[in-house]
């Protein structure tokens, strides 16, 4: 009665949803701008962690663009309470990505974390739900051991203020569990300069010497923006 009364329906078309066809309608989901990247070596992504010799593997799923379907994506699971969206998505992006063998050795995943007054304020950090959808695919532990503090948001950043913004932004809360040699996966819903991402990359490297890294994300950017 109550699905019925009050239908699932795609937050990009409006659709309703048939059974248990997901969070997406099949039509929205077949023409998301899928950006190949995906077991691609030295994509445009995996490019902006070059300097990071730990990075091993860096790539995006789908390219966003401001005015477009894949942006109204990131802003439902971002703002609107999308946190069943992002796991749905997260568990999309990691069955694709075990196919090309990107999640093959990983032994734990690492979200990008937020601070916890923009988490209070959102209800949630949407990284850390795609990262939970990727845990459930990939029968992968979650690993919440990196803290973030206060910092003015990316979004509306030049490129080249980006990296210094972030700067120190990360603390990690242990080491319990992390050792040499061991190799973590990073979420994060979107990419563009890859400042965010590597920060928090150099964070755990240099706490605990000879990690292996890997990037996943949900978006990036074909171009900076």
């Amino acid at each position: 009665m109550l699905s019925i009364l009050f239908p699932r329906t795609c937050p990009l078309c409006g659709r309703v949803l048939r059974g248990d066809s997901g969070r997406l309608c099949a039509v929205c989901l077949s023409e998301l701008p899928y950006a190949r990247q995906l077991g691609v070596v030295m994509n445009p992504t995996e490019q902006r962690f070059a300097a990071i010799r730990e990075v091993e593997r860096a790539a995006g799923w789908i390219f966003y663009k401001p005015q477009t379907p894949t942006a109204r994506l990131l802003k439902q699971i971002k703002y609107r309470g999308g946190r069943g969206l992002a796991r749905f998505l997260g568990m999309m992006l990691a069955r694709e990505a075990k196919q090309v063998g990107m999640l093959e050795g990983v032994e734990g995943v690492v979200p990008v974390p937020v601070h916890p007054l923009r988490r209070m304020m959102r209800g949630y950090n949407q990284s850390r739900e795609l990262a939970r959808g990727i845990c459930g695919a990939g029968e992968l532990p979650l690993l919440d051991v990196v803290s973030a503090g206060r910092h003015t948001s990316q979004t509306r950043l030049a490129h080249s203020a980006r990296r210094e913004n972030v700067r120190g932004v990360f603390r990690l809360r242990s080491t319990k569990g992390l050792r040499p040699g061991m190799c973590l996966l990073l979420v994060d819903d979107v990419c563009t300069t890859g400042s965010t991402l590597s920060a928090l990359a150099e964070t755990l490297v240099a706490a605990v010497p000879g990690l292996r890294l890997r990037v996943l994300t949900l978006a990036t950017v074909d171009r900076f923006i």
